[in-house]
Parts: C-alpha cells; sequence; structure tokens
C-alpha cells in the first residue's frame, strides 16, 4: 500500500504543471477591467486636448481640400477664357480676315450670335461664373457693342464695363484675378495689342458655399467687404476681422487657447479669415464621455457576469470534451460524454459520440465516393464528342466528296469510325498502351487531313518491349487535342506536333510536344492546375486518373518544349508496377 502511494506521489511530482483555461480566462477579465478603469481615466483627462487637436485637423484638411478645389475651378474658368478667345468666330470678327463677314452684315450677325451663345455655354456650364462681358474692336474700330451674358442690371454692367476699359494685358496667370470690393473679376486679352478683352466675373455665393465647412455646420461663412476687398469670413458669430488682418497670411490653421485661428489668400487674392472656439464645432462630446464611462461601468460588469457563467455553464463541460477528444486521438471510438449541466453541450456531445460512432463508417464512405467520382469522371470523358470536331469533320468529308477525292473521304471515315468505336466500345478504365497510341494516330490522322500542311506529325514507334503495358483509358488523345485547340489554333503553317518515348532506369516517359505560342506564365499555372481538386480541364482530368489507376507509378508534368512551345510528359514507373501486379 505504501509502494503504490510512493508511486502515486512520484506520478504527480513528474505531471507536467499546465495553465487551466479557468485561470487564463480571469487573467484575461482582469486585464479587460484594468485597461477599462484605464480608458475612463485617459478619457477624462485629455478629453479637451483630443477635441481641440482633432477640431484642428478637421479644419486643417478641410481648408487644404477646399483651397485645391475652388483654385482648379478658376482655373478652368480661366483656360475656357483663353479657349473661348482663341476661337475661330472671336479671331474673324477681330480681323475680318475674311470679306464675307467684313461685307456681309448678316454672315458679320451670325458670328456674333455664335459668340453670344458661346458666352452663354460657359457660363451655364461653370457654375463659379456669374456672369462674362467680351469686348470686340476689328481692327481698332469700334463699330461692335460688348457681348453680355445678362441683361437688365445696370450695377453689374458698369463693373464689367469698367474692368473692361481699365484691362491691361498680364502674362502670369495671377494678374489677370482681381478683387474690386464687391466681386472677384477675371480680366483677359492674349497680348497687349490684342483688340479684344474678356470680363468673366465670379458668383459670391458660389465662393462662399464652396469655402464652407460641411463638417462643421456650426461654423458660418460670409462675404465681408473691408478695405476694398472682398473677404470671406468664417466664424461661430463673432467677428473679429481687426485681430486676424493684423497678422501675416498662414498655411495651416492654428490653435490658441481653445480657439482655432486661420487666414490665407487664395492665389493671392481672395482673402479668408477663420475665427471661433474649438469646442464650438463638437457640443456632443459630454454626452459622449458620459456614454463612454457608463458604457466602461456596464463592461465591467459583464465581464465579471462572464467570468462567472464561463466557469459554470462551460469550463467544466469543456475539460472533459477536452479528454474525450485526447482518447479519441489515440484512436479510441467508443468513448461516449453525457452532460448533466449546460443542455448546449449536450447537444455537443450528442454530435460528439455520433461522430465516434460513425467516423469509420465515414471514412470507408469518403474513400467509396471518391473511386466513384474518378471513375464517374472517366466515363464522362470517355462520353465526351466535341461537337465542333464533328462538325469540322463532316465539313471536310462533304468538301472530299465535292472533289470527287473518294480516297480521302475513305480514310476520315475510317480513322474517325476507329476513333469513336475505340471510345465508345469498352468502359474499362484500363487498356493497353498500344491501344492508346491506335487511338492517337486515329485522331491525329483526322486532323492532318484537316489542318493539311498546316502542322506537320512526328510520332515516334512505340518500343515492342511496352505494347502491352497497362495504362489509364484515354491519356494521349485529350493531350493532342489540347495542342489542336490552342497551340495549331491561329498557325497559318509550320506547326509541329511531336510523339516520343523514352526509358530511363525504371521509367517510361511518353513525351508530347507542339510549337504553339505559350510564356512560362501560362506553362506555370497549368502545373498548379494539376493538383487544384475543383479544375476539370483535359489535363487535369488526365492527370488525375494517371495518379488513381497507376497506384503511384504514373504522372503527368508539363514544361517548356524544345520545339518551343508546351511539353506534355506522361512519366510511367514500370518497376513499381511490375511490383503490382506481382
Amino acid at each position: 500500500m505504501m509502494f503504490c502511494k510512493r508511486c502515486e506521489m512520484k506520478n504527480k511530482k513528474n505531471k507536467p504543471n499546465r495553465v487551466r483555461s479557468v485561470t487564463i480566462f480571469a487573467v484575461v477579465e482582469a486585464l479587460i477591467i484594468i485597461l477599462f478603469v484605464g480608458l475612463i481615466a485617459a478619457n477624462l483627462f485629455f478629453t479637451n486636448g483630443t477635441a481641440n487637436r482633432r477640431t484642428r485637423q478637421i479644419v486643417e484638411d478641410s481648408y487644404e481640400r477646399l483651397i485645391k478645389n475652388l483654385t482648379n475651378d478658376i482655373k478652368n474658368v480661366f483656360s475656357a477664357g483663353v479657349s473661348l478667345m482663341n476661337n475661330e468666330t472671336v479671331s474673324r470678327l477681330k480681323t475680318y480676315y475674311y470679306d464675307k463677314i467684313q461685307h456681309d452684315s448678316y454672315a458679320r450677325n451670325a458670328a456674333i450670335n455664335d459668340t453670344m451663345d458661346t458666352l452663354l455655354s460657359i457660363t451655364s456650364y461653370y457654375d463659379i461664373l456669374d456672369s462674362c462681358a467680351l469686348w470686340i474692336a476689328p481692327e481698332g474700330e469700334l463699330s461692335y457693342k460688348t457681348l453680355y451674358t445678362f441683361v437688365g442690371d445696370d450695377t453689374r454692367k458698369q463693373m464689367l464695363d469698367a474692368e473692361i476699359a481699365s484691362h491691361r494685358y498680364f502674362p502670369t496667370y495671377d494678374g489677370n484675378l482681381k478683387n474690386n470690393g464687391q466681386r472677384i473679376l477675371i480680366s483677359l486679352s492674349l497680348s497687349e495689342q490684342d483688340n479684344a478683352v474678356l470680363v468673366m466675373m465670379l458668383n459670391n455665393d458660389y465662393i462662399t458655399d464652396a469655402l464652407s465647412l460641411a463638417a462643421m455646420p456650426q461654423i458660418h461663412t460670409t462675404t465681408y467687404i473691408d478695405g476694398g476687398l472682398l473677404n470671406i469670413v468664417c466664424t461661430d458669430g463673432e467677428r473679429n476681422i481687426s485681430e486676424l488682418s493684423t497678422r501675416a497670411p498662414m498655411d495651416k490653421p492654428i490653435l490658441e487657447r481653445g480657439k482655432v485661428i486661420f487666414y490665407t489668400q487664395i492665389l493671392h487674392t481672395i482673402p479668408l479669415y477663420a475665427s471661433f472656439d474649438a469646442s464650438s464645432v463638437d457640443t456632443n462630446l459630454p454626452l459622449y464621455t458620459t456614454f463612454f464611462i457608463v458604457a466602461c461601468i456596464l463592461l465591467c460588469v459583464a465581464a465579471f457576469i462572464l467570468f462567472v457563467m464561463f466557469r459554470h455553464f462551460f469550463n467544466k463541460p469543456y475539460a472533459k470534451l477536452l479528454e474525450a477528444m485526447n482518447e479519441v486521438s489515440k484512436g479510441n471510438f467508443d468513448v461516449r460524454l453525457d452532460d448533466r449541466i449546460s443542455s448546449d453541450f449536450q447537444f455537443i456531445y450528442d454530435g460528439f459520440n455520433y461522430m465516434t460512432s460513425s467516423v469509420s463508417g465515414y471514412i470507408e464512405e469518403n474513400y467509396r465516393q471518391k473511386v466513384m467520382r474518378t471513375e464517374s469522371e472517366f466515363k464522362a470523358l470517355q462520353a465526351q464528342i466535341n461537337p465542333h470536331f464533328l462538325y469540322n469533320c463532316f465539313a471536310n468529308i462533304r468538301s472530299f466528296c465535292k472533289m470527287g477525292d473518294v480516297e480521302s473521304v475513305a480514310l476520315m471515315t475510317e480513322s474517325l469510325s476507329k476513333l469513336f468505336l475505340y471510345i465508345t466500345r469498352n468502359a474499362a478504365p484500363i487498356v493497353t498502351l498500344n491501344d492508346e497510341v491506335e487511338n492517337l494516330k486515329s485522331y491525329l490522322q483526322i486532323q492532318q487531313m484537316r489542318f493539311g500542311d498546316r502542322v506537320s506529325v512526328q510520332v515516334a514507334d512505340l518500343p515492342e518491349a511496352f505494347r502491352d503495358m497497362p495504362i489509364p483509358k484515354l491519356c494521349l488523345q485529350p493531350i493532342a487535342e489540347n495542342s489542336y485547340k490552342y497551340a495549331f489554333a491561329d498557325k497559318v503553317d509550320g506547326g509541329i506536333f511531336r510523339v516520343g518515348y523514352t526509358v530511363h532506369d525504371c521509367e517510361l516517359s511518353i513525351t508530347l510536344d507542339d510549337n504553339g505560342e505559350i510564356d512560362d506564365q501560362q506553362i506555370a499555372l497549368i502545373a498548379v492546375s494539376l493538383s487544384d481538386a475543383a479544375e476539370t480541364s483535359g489535363l487535369v482530368n488526365v492527370s488525375r486518373r494517371l495518379q488513381h489507376y497507376a497506384d503511384g507509378y504514373g504522372k503527368l508534368e508539363v514544361a517548356r518544349s524544345n520545339l518551343g512551345g508546351l511539353r506534355v510528359t506522361i512519366r510511367l514507373n514500370i518497376e513499381k508496377k511490375e511490383d503490382a501486379e506481382g
């Protein structure tokens, strides 16, 4: 009795100490609670700083995007104006180049109307444009009136007329954009001597909307006229432009004592001022903080309750299930489980019991289905008749008949009958190599009559020692069909298809080469597909049946052919086959 106790104590000492899952779960729960408490403290401590930094980042990203979009809109309008000034109709009106326009008032009026339509189209297409005015003086004569895209607004007309009168050509783009205190104008001529001036008035409301912060609806964006310039002001209700106007323009907003301050000039012409409290843009922040604290407390309570429930309803049944699974891993399928604590685990136990009682039958059934699948794939391949192949054969026979070529008709029908007789006469999956080669020759004979001199067929003689060697049926013909389908379909001439045999040690290699156009990547994809269970192409089907029926002594490989195309090699291990037969 003492010896048994000593042995038991010794076994306990030698047994490795393992951490129980309930202990790990308890540690995780404790870490989660500590993390939640730390998050509460961090949220309370860094709320204001985080909100301010987030607000500044939002403002910085928003203004950078808005200014870029507005600048692109102005540049697009300028480009449209340049295109208009280079328009053939405008050039004709400026120079009187054609006598037809000079002496024909109808043609002149038509050119004016066409130019007016273009002005209206530009104004309608670009939302940023309010109106346009085009002044043209042909050869210095003031015979044409200024063309306007509006009617009945004297103030707008006076502003455009004044800009036309004072316009002088500037070689740089920025020099053509002007802020006159009420409107932003683009004035344009093609040269200092140009006798035409285009003035485009921008829409103040569009500019204001384009510079509004959609992410911050509390910030109001309005126009503000000060010092003879049109300004854009973004505030939360209090205007303090005098403080901002003393600052130098900045690339990014800054944060001073909880207030975001920003001042820049868009294209050196449109001043943009922004001044507002950072807290005014996030009024829901206190609510979020309260919600976060309550959520963390509830999660801590839920974590503790979950730990208690886990220990009672999960850990014990789980340990019992692990022990049973360990027995199954040792090959004991007679183990059974019963749970009196949780009905959910009883459902798992019932599934486990059913699994252990039927796993042997499933293994056998799976193997049987695999065999049946391979046999069904072979039968499908055996019954497969490519309709296009048949149509082409019948078309060729018809052509031979029309030409009176009786020998060709007899040869093709003989080869075709041999091919179909071989496919349909015997359902056995294994045939001799000689029968398989003869079937390949019948197929190549048909294709040779169809393709003629476009493809040269070179078939080596089958060594006498391997004529009766067994091989899965329909292994060679699908490979040749693949070559004719892909390698020779577009070849006008020069096609080569070669079949050869090589014996090395105890291995017979059957190589089928073509000189079709194929790159290394395509060959690599074909090689990968040979081991893909979902693939059902001809080469994959042949490879799968070789592996199944050859019992480890046959396989299919693809590589680059010496002819430049694809090489398909069927390798048969003679020694293994003889051992299997013996």
